[in-house]
């Protein structure tokens, strides 16, 4: 909630995880989770604009089907959190995401510009 009262807090946010994810200097475990992070927030609004655009489009009808949906996401996200920490935890990547590990992997280890 720190971060809805501040202005613009979202998007500084989501830049601070960016660079920090591109600054070679920090440990690779904390880019890559920085990384995961900056990713799973784009692939997760993907999702929230179309569910928008069904409620808009569609109205009140399909409420239900897009509140369900959204506990869907709610649970893989809980569940992909969950798997991070506790392989963090280990001292391990967690690169087991299908689609998000594999970008996250590219995005780490790719040469410095």
């Amino acid at each position: 909630a720190i971060i809805g009262t501040i202005p613009f807090g979202s998007l500084i946010c989501f830049v601070g995880l960016t660079v920090c994810a591109n600054n070679r200097e920090l440990p690779r475990l904390l880019r890559f989770n920085a990384q995961q992070a900056v990713l799973l927030d784009v692939f997760l609004f993907i999702p929230s604009i179309f569910f928008s655009l069904v409620s808009t489009l569609f109205g009140a009808g399909v409420g239900d089907i897009v509140e369900d949906l959204g506990y869907v996401s709610f649970v893989v996200l809980l569940a992909a959190v969950t798997y991070s920490v506790v392989s963090t935890a280990f001292g391990q990547d967690p690169d087991a995401l299908p689609v998000v590990s594999d970008a996250t992997k590219r995005g780490i280890d790719r040469p410095p510009f």
